[in-house]
């Protein structure tokens, strides 16, 4: 068993500052199971990164005079991530604990791997617009007056309401929003992730082998959430109407000779 814990910040061109706490933990478990956790909580603040005129990644300049004003959160930020991964030899076959014979009983049950890829991250910081541009600005974005958090509670934030849109409000004509280009405390829903591989070589003679291969994305049917409609002044505002897909299975056989 070994563990790593790492902790990394680099600073470029005063344009962008990152941060990562890190740990890796790596353990085997007999002969036959691999595990491996990374655990890690990181930021990224960012200021005149990746610019062209008018755009910042993902999002828009709001006043191409006052770049300032941008100074904030990635678009790609997520605080938390988990990644878990493993490779399990299953104890069924010739040479292992369960029906330890050769023949027809090894050819279909032995030799079966189990492996898993997963990952529980937190969400992105969400990005407020308006639906009407007033600004009269060059090539400018519009974001809205901010009067309050928009957090809710937990129990309260759901699909029909992730934040609360009455903290937001469009600003009056010819003027800029007070906003900040990324919410620095109103984050998407974290997603969970899990996927799996079945696995099974069949050999024919010492080079000829058929692999064949299962695999399963989102093994679990979990749905997560998209992204809320952040888009100020528009309809249904806070929403959230889209998710990932739903469990899908992968059959692979390979003949190699």
């Amino acid at each position: 068993m070994g563990k790593e814990l790492g902790f990394f910040i680099e600073q470029a061109k005063l344009s962008s500052l990152f941060y990562r706490l890190y740990s890796i933990l790596h353990t085997q478990f007999g002969e036959d199971m691999t595990d491996m956790a990374l655990d890690g909580i990181e930021g990224n603040d960012q200021f005149l990164g990746n610019l062209s005129f008018g755009s910042f990644v993902g999002t828009t300049v709001q006043d191409n005079y006052n770049l300032s004003a941008e100074k904030s959160l990635t678009v790609y930020n997520q605080p938390n991530k988990l990644n878990w991964a493993f490779v399990y030899q299953l104890p069924v076959g010739k040479g292992r604990d369960f029906l330890n014979r050769g023949g027809w009983v090894d050819a279909v049950f032995g030799g079966w791997n189990l492996s898993s890829l997963s990952s529980l991250d937190s969400g992105m910081p969400l990005i407020m617009t308006t639906a009407q541009n007033l600004t009269n600005s060059i090539d400018g974005g519009s974001r809205p007056n901010r009067l309050a958090s928009g957090k809710l509670p937990g129990s309260q934030r759901g699909l029909n309401e992730w934040f609360d849109p009455s903290a937001f409000i469009s600003p009056a004509a010819y003027a800029f929003g007070s906003d900040s280009r990324t919410e620095p405390g109103l984050f998407a829903p974290g997603a969970l992730n899990i996927s799996a591989m079945l696995q099974k070589q069949i050999h024919f003679g010492e080079k000829r082998f058929v692999d064949f291969r299962c695999q399963a994305g989102n093994v679990l049917n979990h749905f997560n959430p998209g992204a809320p409609n952040t888009n100020i002044g528009a309809p249904g505002v806070g929403t959230i109407t889209s998710g990932n897909g739903g469990r899908n299975l992968i059959l692979t056989l390979k003949l190699h000779y």
